[in-house]
């Protein structure tokens, strides 16, 4: 598996990040949109992500802290995940949708995430890939740092993922 340290915090003003992320020198990649069909599990998460030309399955461990924490992941590329969609969600059915709009940074090796989800507002998200170039701890470093740099406070980091926020909003 691979894996990477990730952050997510609630932010009301993405037009700051991008300003912040521009000074930084962070390359932007593209916006898009995504649809992520989450199926039950007996432990991690297991994801089909729609992009606007592809589709990917997406297995994940990744415990719920609101601080910079380990994920660990497979991804398989996919052409076509309709069908896949389909029988995935007639075996085992769906657990929930998320939709959002995503503004995709680089920073060296980490990606810099601006999401807008459709009912719970908007993120900042980073995944700083942990490989024998980037060691767990100055992946985790990077992180802290530029959690300071955005001036993310303690209180908005989000510990649960999308898909749990807007269960929340919704129960």
């Amino acid at each position: 598996m691979s894996r990477n340290i990730e952050l997510k915090a609630r932010v009301e003003n993405l037009d700051a990040a991008r300003e912040i992320a521009h000074r930084l020198g962070a390359e932007r990649i593209s916006r898009f949109d995504q649809w992520d069909t989450f199926f039950p599990t007996p432990e991690g998460r297991l994801k089909l992500r729609k992009l606007p030309d592809a589709w990917e399955l997406i297995a994940y461990h990744r415990s719920n802290e609101a601080s910079a924490r380990p994920s660990d992941y497979e991804i398989l590329r996919l052409e076509e995940g309709e069908i896949l969609r389909s029988l995935l969600s007639s075996t085992l059915g769906i657990e929930g949708e998320v939709r959002k709009t995503r503004e995709l940074f680089l920073w060296r090796d980490v990606r810099i995430h601006m999401d807008e989800v459709d009912g719970i507002g908007t993120f900042l998200e980073f995944e700083a890939l942990v490989n024998e170039n980037n060691a767990e701890e100055d992946a985790t470093g990077k992180i802290h740092w530029l959690t300071d740099l955005f001036q993310i406070e303690p209180g908005s980091i989000e510990s649960a993922s999308y898909l749990e926020l807007l269960a929340a909003r919704v129960g």
